[in-house]
């Protein structure tokens, strides 16, 4: 008797979590498309940046990358792209309003750079093995802006400024 009630609470609970959360569908939300569905800003033009790479994966074959290079990355190395700028995003658009979470798994090193969904940011910050991410944030207009951005990215950690990041979506709380 006390597994019956045990599934049975657990049904419920999946049931009552099931009906609060509602997923949205994102373009490409594992980059296994490369860039298709994304937007890229950014005034640099140099041969590191944002990449689709294989290296770090959650699921799938492929993760986005970015990197920039710094002097003491290698020896005798003079390439200085950091502080690194530019965002990479996309426009959901035709959202009831409401509150909604953009989540993905990531792992990064260094600093300034940011998983955001309207004027909400996170930092990624975590050189664990794919952390989850998620940034809660309010749509007013029928419109989320959800993404990755870079404000001065850099830091001191090695190979830093880096992230990987995978897995993203989008949830609308009823």
């Amino acid at each position: 008797m006390k597994y019956i009630l045990i599934i049975l609470l657990a049904f419920s609970c999946q049931k009552e979590l099931t009906q609060q959360l509602k997923g949205i569908s994102l373009n490409n939300p594992g980059f296994e498309d490369g860039f298709s569905g994304w937007t890229r800003e950014t005034k640099y033009t140099g041969p590191n940046g944002w990449k689709i790479d294989s290296s770090a994966v959650a699921s799938g074959k492929v993760s986005l990358k970015f990197f920039a290079r710094q002097p003491y990355h290698i020896a005798f190395e003079t390439l200085q792209e950091t502080p690194w700028n530019g965002i990479i995003y996309q426009t959901v658009t035709g959202l009831t309003n409401g509150t909604y979470t953009f989540k993905c798994q990531g792992l990064a090193g260094g600093t300034g750079m940011y998983v955001f969904a309207n004027d909400k940011t996170v930092e990624l910050a975590r050189p664990d093995w794919f952390t989850i991410y998620t940034v809660t944030f309010e749509v007013t207009d029928g419109t989320a802006k959800v993404g990755f951005k870079c404000t001065d990215a850099g830091g001191t950690t090695q190979w830093a400024p880096y992230y990987f990041v995978d897995d993203c979506g989008l949830i609308k709380k009823l």
